[in-house]
């Protein structure tokens, strides 16, 4: 508290300051109606016998001031000052009058309320120290006013120093020009290099400040613990990838993890080992908006060295450029799927329900699990490489909005693209072959999807797979599709009717045919003794349009046709809208006649199964349930003459592995019996399951290989009487199965 004599109040008619927010614009004290400037209190420091001189009669100093500022200065106010060179030494401690006229007081009458706006050339004297005390009031010495273009350069850059980078120097930026180029320039200074040393990063990451930028040195950063970025910062690797790299490596379930926004550039990241968290992933983006560009991203697994495990990317193209050489030497694969636990699938990037992750010119290469797993956040993928995961689709979104452009999706043991939970999707002018299941499969039927412009060829099964006998509308444009194992497009229903297709089908169009020949048990003798042939054709007739379908089996009918079946819909529904489709089938020797109508809504699919023979044989009921984390398909059916309830139960177990379930009890007898069933994508291409059922001690194996030969599709089945113990190799019989596209 400060107390002044009269006197000296009198001499300089001094002012209050106005009453009014630290920050608001408003602060300025206007004396336009006075000739001069009257000086307004900015700060006085009041300390030892200087007072006296300007007539204090009695002081009194808060031990500890409260200093309300915007930004973060050094405790002493002078510490630092630019201008503390024009304060004499004796006045170091003296009360220091500075003026605060501001700009926005005089001169400005351009703009609402007398303003100019903020982005016009500033003309007038800007705030600087005016006034400063020798020791003697009547010796107050007027410094002149400066503007803020005449501010030296060395002296607004210390200011902008004190500054964040974020938000701060960036909001700076957006004042004129010449704090533009000034801030621009503060924020390259603030560059951070990390050596390649163990834990460096993390130091250096505790250590910065947000915004700042952290240049990694080429070689390799090994963490000992999960990097975090929780404050708005970059990391950048070698400006030349191609003759250096800086890699990041890790045993932890995540290597890093974003919570905010923060950018990653020309760094390759590779998680080692099989430590168990969730998610297992190597980049997970939890809060924020993250940024990859030009990154390469793996997971070692059981690699023994980081060397080893970044063989994944032996062979790799450019981003988003034709990956033509197989599958990268990479001896840990093999390991994988012995010592790994297939119930820990590692992704590349996870995307969190709070998080938007844009990624440009990367390359994912050999993930134990997806390369890009989203779980209700958002993507945007262009020019990227994702390739070769181990375990399920390159491409996972659970939920979310993916864009995915320009991109090589390629290899993978699942499909190249798969959505599920009603994800948004537009996947355009992407190159999607050789996975081991569809190109792109929609598995719920909410959502938006577009597919366009798009090749998508090679792959196991269809092109395009929608999993619900109803998929949503979907968009299908100008796709190429060529030598996809399950056809083009693919649905419950023969024909995808909610499938708003933009090109134009003729009235019939040829479909798949197929072809194979089998063999009865070569064990007791090599031959082809069988051959069956389907084809078919989808028909208009007038509005009414259906799929005509014919099947030959020369050991069941060799003069003629085995069978001919015509299915449609009846009702086309939209979405969960009730839609009603058929089947009907004649068996030309057995003369019977079967029929099923199918009803779908809100993802719930009912059936009946009538034939001539046996009336109603059979009424069911199906969908998919989530349980925990995982989604279960149930089918409950009732057999009505045979008087039995049937449970059919199938799930994924992550990756490519699934298990089945059938139990069947009867309720005269009351008697249940079992059948237990397991498969499994060994890569791509190569598919092994198995059936057991305990009741006739059967066991049913079959290998399914299409890239044994090119064109064509190889099975073996093996039947095991596991009953006779001692006789297993002999009761065991081996069939064989070609089959072919023409």
């Amino acid at each position: 508290m400060l107390v002044f004599d009269e006197e000296f109040d009198e001499e300089f008619d001094l002012h209050p300051p106005p009453l009014c927010h630290q920050r608001s614009m408003e602060c300025a004290y206007d004396h336009s109606d006075s000739d001069e400037l009257s000086p307004v209190y900015r700060s006085l420091s009041v300390a030892g016998p200087s007072t006296a001189a300007f007539g204090v009669s009695e002081v009194y100093v808060d031990p500890e001031p409260v200093r309300w500022r915007s930004s973060s200065y050094p405790p002493d106010p002078y510490a630092q000052d630019p201008y503390a060179q024009d304060f004499p030494p004796s006045c170091e401690t003296s009360p220091v009058y500075r003026n605060c006229r501001s700009a926005f007081t005089d001169g400005f009458g351009a703009g609402p309320g007398g303003r100019t706006p903020y982005h016009e050339e500033v003309s007038t004297e800007e705030v600087c120290p005016a006034e400063v005390c020798t020791g003697d009031a009547s010796m107050l010495v007027t410094k002149p006013f400066h503007k803020w273009k005449e501010l030296p350069p060395e002296i607004f850059d210390m200011v902008l120093e004190r500054l964040d980078c974020h938000p701060d120097l960036f909001l700076a930026k957006g004042a004129c020009q010449l704090w533009r180029d000034a801030a621009r320039a503060n924020a390259a200074r603030r560059r951070i290099y990390v050596p390649p040393a163990p834990d460096a990063l993390l130091i250096a990451v505790a250590s910065a400040g947000p915004g700042d930028t952290l240049i990694l040195g080429s070689g390799m950063h090994t963490l000992s613990k999960e990097l975090c970025l929780d404050k708005p910062v970059r990391l950048l690797g070698p400006t030349d990838p191609a003759t250096a790299t800086a890699v990041l490596c890790s045993h932890c379930h995540v290597v890093l993890r974003t919570r905010c926004v923060a950018a990653l550039a020309d760094l390759t990241l590779c998680r080692l080992g099989d430590e168990i968290g969730y998610p297992n992933a190597v980049v997970f983006a939890e809060a924020g908006n993250l940024s990859v560009e030009s990154c390469r991203i793996t997971c070692g697994g059981a690699a023994a060295t980081v060397e080893e495990a970044l063989c994944a990317f032996d062979g790799a193209p450019r981003p988003g450029q034709r990956w033509t050489a197989e599958l990268p030497l990479f001896s840990r694969l093999e390991a994988t799927a012995d010592e790994q636990r297939l119930d820990r699938p590692q992704s590349g990037v996870w995307v969190g329900a709070a998080a938007a992750v844009r990624m440009s010119r990367c390359t994912i290469s050999c993930t134990l699990g997806p390369g890009i797993k989203i779980y209700r956040g958002q993507v945007d993928a262009e020019e990227c490489t994702v390739a070769f995961s181990c375990r399920g689709a390159n491409v996972v979104a659970n939920g979310g909005t993916v864009r995915l452009r320009r991109n090589e999706i390629r290899g993978a043991f699942g499909d190249g693209v798969s959505a599920w939970n009603n994800a948004h999707l537009d996947v355009a002018s992407n190159h999607i072959h050789l996975n081991s299941g569809c190109g792109v499969a929609i598995n719920s039927s909410g959502g938006k999807v577009q597919i366009r412009d798009n090749t998508l060829v090679d792959n196991s099964k269809a092109g395009v797979c929608f999993v619900t006998s109803q998929a949503q509308q979907a968009v299908l444009h100008e796709n190429e599709f060529d030598r996809n194992g399950g056809g083009d497009t693919r649905s419950p229903s023969t024909r995808p009717a909610m499938i708003y297709a933009l090109t134009l089908l003729p009235a019939a169009v040829l479909a798949a045919n197929t072809a194979e020949v089998t063999t009865s048990d070569v064990r007791k003798g090599a031959a082809f003794d069988n051959i069956k042939a389907s084809w078919g054709r989808a028909l208009n007739i007038g509005d009414f349009k259906t799929n005509l379908r014919c099947n030959y089996d020369y050991n069941d009918n060799k003069d003629f046709l085995k069978e001919v079946s015509l299915n449609g819909d009846l009702v086309e529904g939209s979405g969960d809208d009730l839609s009603v489709s058929y089947d009907v089938n004649h068996n030309f020797k057995s003369k019977n006649t079967e029929v099923k109508l199918t009803a779908n809504t809100q993802g719930t699919t009912f059936s009946v199964d009538y034939d001539t023979e046996s009336s109603i044989k059979e009424v069911s009921a199906a969908r998919a349930v989530d349980v925990g984390d995982q989604k279960i398909d149930l089918a409950p059916s009732w057999l009505v003459k045979a008087k039995t309830a049937r449970v059919k139960m199938m799930s994924a177990l992550g990756g490519d592995n699934k298990v089945s379930a059938q139990v069947d009890y009867n309720t005269d007898g009351g008697s249940a019996t079992y059948e237990l069933g397991y498969s499994r994508q060994l890569e791509a291409g190569k598919e092994v399951s198995a059936t057991f059922a305990p009741d006739s001690n059967e066991l049913e194996v079959e290998y399914v290989d299409s890239k044994f030969e090119d064109g064509a599709t190889w099975t073996a089945t093996a039947s095991v009487d596991t009953g006779d113990v001692g006789n297993v190799l002999d009761a065991t019989k081996l069939t064989l199965k070609r089959s072919w596209a023409w």
